[in-house]
């Protein structure tokens, strides 16, 4: 059975009673700790040529993708590194996630010129290393005990929430038609933009599904909405056979643009938090 229709169907059959008198940390360990992950690289490169990153902390309550870009120097690096510093940062319910990114930024980009100053850059490679690498990027943090999520991003790493059945949270892009060539990036070199940051909150009642993307699977899961895509995703999510067979079929029919793709799915207890 795919385990995150069997995760949610469990949720169903816990007590109400027996919820309220659940201590906050037993919740976290008992009903948030089922986090999916899916990804697969670009078709035509090999399993390490990957260039996204994903990470949670479930003591926080944090998780987060980011997406390397192809074009820069060691964007996977680059990318590993924002989503450890997001996890590492942002552990305190009271900061604002601007501010947490901003930080987590620069504690990355420290680690990135410490990084590259043990590697050694053929000549010809120099001039592009010097620009930096760059990556777009999702970062959410759930506060159970105020029954809120915040999100913040630079980018089009999207971030997705179902509730009975209906897509009710779209963030940062809500049409698929403004996915470009262009997005907003975090750089290891050059600062980000004023309003390259973009932060969303909201609330939270209980049995939704949240769905963080890269930006290929984002632009297709917006593009199928009324087709309920989210309900696609998890027909294939069984496992990473299942899940390949389904991305190369898109691909195959030029639904689905040929690059890395990142799933993480995170389901809600029914019972309000």
């Amino acid at each position: 059975m795919n385990p995150i229709l069997k995760f949610t169907e469990l949720l169903k059959l816990f007590h109400p009673n027996d919820w309220f008198r659940t201590k906050k940390r037993e919740f976290e360990e008992m009903y948030l700790s089922n986090v999916f992950y899916m990804h697969v690289q670009k078709d035509g490169n090999e399993a390490h040529e990957y260039e996204d990153s994903y990470r949670h902390d479930m003591n926080n309550l944090l998780f987060c993708v980011a997406d390397g870009t192809t074009e820069s120097s060691f964007s996977k690096e680059w990318a590993d590194l924002l989503t450890e510093e997001f996890v590492n940062t942002s552990n305190h319910s009271k900061n604002d996630l601007k501010i947490v990114l901003r930080k987590m930024r620069k504690k990355a980009k420290n680690k990135w010129h410490n990084w590259l100053k043990n590697k050694t850059i053929p000549w010809h490679a120099e001039e592009k290393v010097k620009r930096g690498a760059d990556a777009a990027f999702i970062g959410l943090k759930i506060l159970p005990e105020i029954s809120v999520w915040k999100a913040v991003s630079v980018g089009d790493c999207c971030l997705f929430i179902i509730r009975d059945d209906k897509l009710i949270e779209k963030f940062p892009i809500e049409v698929d038609s403004d996915f470009d060539n262009t997005p907003s990036l975090i750089g290891s070199v050059f600062a980000l933009g004023k309003n390259d940051i973009k932060v969303k909150s909201g609330d939270l009642t209980g049995g939704e599904i949240i769905y963080l993307l890269s930006d290929a699977i984002a632009q297709w899961f917006l593009k199928n909405q009324k087709k309920q895509s989210w309900k696609i995703i998890n027909d294939n999510f069984e496992n990473k056979d299942i899940f390949q067979v389904f991305i190369d079929k898109l691909r195959k029919n030029k639904e689905i643009k040929n690059d890395d793709i990142t799933v993480m799915i995170i389901t809600i207890p029914h019972e309000r938090i």
